[in-house]
């Protein structure tokens, strides 16, 4: 097995926050980063960041079946087969309560969290059992863990995140390839910025304050290395704590 074949990995929702966190560290590392998300600007301006030695940008909505076919052939021919993948691009959606979910917010968030990450993992578990290696991390949440108010298609898909994440570890493991799920609590990305200064939701946290994605990105980089070979099937929090208070993080009751 070969040091260029074990440093290919695709990333997606790479273009910002944690993705970009993850896929940054990946390319200082020395790996090739195969980056995914739907904005090709985005995407664009991470290529010229870390460079394009290290990181090749692709475009494509993933909840559609033809493009993201369409990408795993193309990475495959303009980077080469991933040993590595890292099922990070995920959706929350607006808060609402279970009788209020539509139908669409439900199929678009388990698409995005779950189905996607079975497909992508169905799509490279091939080569990597032929390969004898291959690592798998899905980025779940706190919620992957936990119940909450509000967010039930979320919590749900996040769920099944982890059960995928478990399910891999068991069926192929054997083969030389570790999946684990990292579950981060509420970190600092430009979508939650607005709630940086908060105060009440800051003291919820025993850590005081929010995570930062480079943190979640050097968990991620490890299970990606050989050193983390008997790690397999683990769900890690990185949450600042939040998971071991669980009356930090109640909310108010559904009511009729």
């Amino acid at each position: 097995m070969t040091r260029e074949i074990e440093k290919i990995a695709l990333v997606t929702g790479a273009s910002r926050g944690i993705g970009a966190a993850i896929a940054a560290r990946l390319a200082a590392a020395g790996y090739v980063v195969a980056g995914v998300a739907r904005d090709a600007r985005s995407l664009d301006k991470q290529a010229a960041a870390i460079g394009r030695a290290g990181f090749r940008p692709f475009t494509a909505d993933l909840t559609d079946a033809a493009q993201l076919g369409t990408m795993i052939e193309a990475v495959r021919r303009e980077v080469g087969e991933p040993r590595v993948l890292v099922n990070n691009a995920g959706y929350g959606g607006p808060y609402s309560l279970l009788h209020e979910t539509t139908d669409a917010h439900w199929s678009q968030v388990l698409a995005i969290n779950a189905t996607v990450p079975f497909l992508l993992a169905r799509e490279v578990l091939p080569a990597m059992a032929r390969a004898r290696f291959g690592r798998i991390v899905n980025i779940s949440s706190v919620f992957g863990m936990a119940g909450g108010v509000g967010s039930g298609a979320y919590i749900a898909a996040k769920h099944a995140l982890v059960g995928l994440t478990k399910a891999l570890a068991a069926e192929y493991g054997a083969c030389g390839i570790t999946c684990n799920a990292v579950c981060p609590g509420i970190c600092e990305t430009d979508m939650t910025a607005p709630l940086k200064n908060d105060v009440r939701l800051n003291a919820r946290v025993p850590a005081g304050r929010f995570g930062r994605a480079e943190e979640i990105a050097r968990m991620v980089t490890w299970l990606c290395s050989a050193e983390s070979s008997y790690v397999n099937g683990a769900a890690l929090m990185i949450d600042g704590g939040v998971a071991a208070d669980l009356a930090l993080i109640q909310t108010p009751r559904a009511a009729f």
